[in-house]
């Protein structure tokens, strides 16, 4: 976990699935728009109850996520 993409951001999956549904969605509606943020919101949710299984069945997980803050978005959340 020291390099690549989970050095900078604990869950960079979501992140890349996400900016596929707003690019897809912003070619054609704003209602695809508004599904790719509740989409978000959704992973969001997902990724912390993830993190709690995580940090509860692997003690070395807290030191990981004191390394590597942001959960999604590099150097914002």
């Amino acid at each position: 976990m020291t390099k690549g993409p989970f050095r900078l951001v604990r869950n960079p999956f979501y992140l890349g699935l996400l900016l596929i549904c707003a690019g897809g969605s912003l070619e054609r509606s704003w209602i695809g728009l508004g599904l790719t943020v509740l989409l978000r919101l959704l992973w969001a949710a997902k990724v912390r109850t993830e993190e709690r299984y995580l940090a509860a069945r692997f003690p070395e997980y807290a030191d990981y996520r004191q390394r590597v803050r942001y959960r999604l978005v590099p150097f914002v959340y």
